[in-house]
C-alpha cells in the first residue's frame, strides 16, 4: 500500500516536467517552420515578387507608364527589357531621381533579332520643361546596337523619360538609366576645382534671344586658373542645336580692367568642353560675364574653374628712394667713443673704508649729543 502511494506521488511530481518539455518542443518546432518558410520565400522570388514589388505598372491603350526604382546604393536606376507594341507606342518611365551636378546616361537597344524601329526620346525635368534629347531621324534602331544619351543635371528632383516608338513590329528593347557620377570628372580636372556649377538657361521668346549670366569669384594673386565651359544637355539632331557665347572677365582693380575671352564663339558639342588659362596679377573678386545665345528652348551648361597653382612669388625691385635709404643705413658708420678714465681697485677699497669710518663717526657724534641733551 505504501509503495502504491509513493508511485502516485512520483507521477504527480513528474507531470509538470513533462508539460515543460512539451512546451519547449512546440516552440522549437514553430521556430523551425518559420525559418523554413522564409527560406522558401527566398528560394522562389518569382512567385512572391508581384506582391513585394514597389514598382507600379499602368497600361493606357498603346502607352505604358513605369515608375522607376531608385536604389540609393546603386548606380543603375533602370535596367530592364520592355515590350513595344506594333506601330506607334510610348513608354513613360517616371520618378527618376536625378541630383544636380551629376551626369546620367540613358542607354537602349533592340534585343529581338531582325527587328528595327524609329525612336524618339524626351526628358522632362522637375519643373515640367521638356528636353527633346534624341531621334533616330531615319537611322533605325537595329538589333544589339546600343544608343546612349548623356545628360548633366541642373536641378535635383524627379524626372520623366518618354520613349516613343514611331514604327515597326512588336519588339523588345533593353533600357538602362545609369548614374555616371559627378559631372566634373568627365573633363579630368583632378581634385583642384575652385568653383563649379551646372546652370539651366531658358531662351527668351522674343528676339534677341540672349541670356546673361554673371558670377563673382575670389581669386588669389600671382596664380594660374583654368576656366571650363561645356554643354551638358543633348538636343535631337533634327532640331536647331547650336549655342553661341560672349565672355569677358573684369578684375577687382579700381580701373575694373576687362579681359575679353570669347566673342560670338560657337560652343562645342555636348560634353566637349572649351577651356582657357587665366593668370592673375592681383587678388580679389573677379567678375565673370557670360552671354549665351541658344537655338533650343532649354539647355544646361557646365561652368567651372580649377586652381592650377602659383605662377610667381610677386617679388619685384624696391623704389629708388627706399633703396637709397636702405643703402645709407647699411653703410652708416657710428663714431668711435674715446678712452675713459678708470679708478684702480686698491683706491676703490680705500675710498669704501674711509666712507664707512666717516659714517660711523657721524652716528657716534649724533648719539653723544642726544644723550647730553637728555641729562
Amino acid at each position: 500500500m505504501v509503495s502504491k502511494k509513493r508511485k502516485i506521488t512520483y507521477c504527480i511530481q513528474i507531470i509538470p516536467l513533462l508539460l515543460l518539455c512539451l512546451i519547449t518542443l512546440s516552440m522549437a518546432s514553430l521556430i523551425v517552420l518559420e525559418s523554413h518558410s522564409s527560406k522558401q520565400l527566398e528560394s522562389f522570388p518569382s512567385l512572391f515578387s508581384p506582391l513585394l514589388a514597389s514598382n507600379k505598372v499602368e497600361k493606357h491603350g498603346e502607352a505604358m507608364e513605369i515608375k522607376a526604382s531608385n536604389d540609393a546604393n546603386s548606380d543603375i536606376l533602370v535596367d530592364k527589357v520592355y515590350t513595344f507594341r506594333e506601330g506607334i507606342y510610348t513608354l513613360n518611365i517616371s520618378d527618376l531621381v536625378f541630383n544636380k551636378l551629376y551626369r546620367y546616361t540613358i542607354r537602349f537597344a533592340v534585343v529581338t533579332d531582325t527587328h528595327q524601329c524609329n525612336m524618339e526620346v524626351d526628358l522632362i525635368d522637375p519643373v515640367g520643361h521638356c528636353y527633346r534629347v534624341f531621334t533616330t531621324d531615319g537611322s533605325k534602331l537595329n538589333f544589339n546596337e546600343y544608343r546612349e544619351i548623356p545628360y548633366g543635371s541642373a536641378i535635383s528632383g524627379n524626372y520623366i523619360v518618354n520613349f516613343t516608338k514611331i514604327d515597326g513590329p512588336n519588339l523588345n528593347i533593353h533600357i538602362q538609366v545609369i548614374l555616371d557620377g559627378l559631372i566634373f570628372k568627365w573633363f579630368d580636372p583632378g581634385n583642384n576645382i575652385h568653383w563649379g556649377d551646372v546652370v539651366k538657361f531658358i531662351r527668351p521668346a522674343p528676339p534677341p534671344r540672349e541670356v546673361n549670366y554673371q558670377k563673382y569669384l575670389f581669386l588669389l594673386p600671382q596664380r594660374m586658373y583654368r576656366m571650363y565651359i561645356a554643354r551638358v544637355s543633348p538636343v535631337r539632331i533634327d532640331y536647331p542645336n547650336k549655342v553661341y557665347v560672349d565672355h569677358n572677365i573684369i578684375d577687382p582693380s579700381e580701373e575694373h580692367i576687362s579681359f575679353p575671352i570669347y566673342n560670338n564663339q560657337l560652343m562645342n558639342d555636348v560634353f566637349e568642353s572649351s577651356s582657357y588659362p587665366f593668370g592673375t596679377s592681383i587678388g580679389g573678386e573677379y567678375l565673370f560675364n557670360f552671354t549665351f545665345t541658344p537655338d533650343m528652348n532649354y539647355t544646361n551648361i557646365l561652368i567651372f574653374i580649377t586652381d592650377e597653382g602659383q605662377i610667381a612669388t610677386g617679388k619685384e625691385p624696391l623704389p629708388t628712394n627706399i633703396t637709397a635709404l636702405l643703402s645709407f643705413i647699411s653703410n652708416f658708420e657710428f663714431p668711435e667713443i674715446g678712452p675713459t678714465a678708470s679708478i684702480p681697485f686698491e683706491a676703490q677699497v680705500g675710498i669704501g673704508i674711509a666712507a664707512s669710518i666717516l659714517a660711523f663717526m657721524g652716528l657716534g657724534i649724533a648719539f653723544y649729543i642726544k644723550r647730553r641733551s637728555n641729562l
